[in-house]
């Protein structure tokens, strides 16, 4: 089935907010490369089946069937946890400083080259980056010196089943 222009353009924003939602529409354009003039004459048909979240008064969108979740994601995202190189928890927002302080950014992306290293993140924030190691399975490289407690006693999990 093919579908006109517009409708492929709001099917394909619905889409992105549903699956990386909660999100900007500066994040939807970036992810996209859509234009804000092909987008704004869509909005409310975009928008009218997303539930709209106001954050220092930023406007971000999400499937609504996300919110009764959001409870449950918050605790699950407290335990450490292994990204790969190029997730979408970092490369699917414009913004990112949400899980990555603007300050570690040299280090996830070295040479600000477009290649992004594998991350640790922690309470939903990235504490460092992480790569394979040969004698000790993998080795962490902290932001902030050493990693914490709750970190350093889940790396050995997390070395037994990398991602990627």
């Amino acid at each position: 089935m093919e579908l006109e222009p517009d409708a492929a353009i709001a099917n394909w924003a619905i889409s992105y907010f549903r699956s990386h939602g909660p999100a900007t529409l500066r994040d939807l354009l970036w992810w996209t490369g859509l234009r804000h003039k092909d987008v704004q004459p869509l909005w409310d048909d975009i928008t009218g089946s997303l539930e709209r979240l106001v954050v220092d008064g930023v406007d971000y969108y999400l499937d609504p069937a996300t919110l009764p979740q959001c409870e449950a994601l918050s605790r699950a995202t407290t335990d450490p946890l292994l990204t790969v190189a190029f997730d979408e928890i970092l490369l699917g927002f414009q913004a990112r400083s949400a899980v990555l302080h603007p300050d570690h950014f040299e280090a996830v992306v070295p040479g600000r080259n477009g290649m992004f290293r594998p991350v640790v993140i922690d309470g939903g924030r990235a504490i460092g980056t992480w790569s394979r190691d040969r004698h000790t399975g993998m080795t962490v490289d902290p932001f902030h010196g050493v990693v914490s407690g709750k970190v350093a006693r889940a790396l050995p999990r997390l070395a037994r089943n990398p991602p990627g």
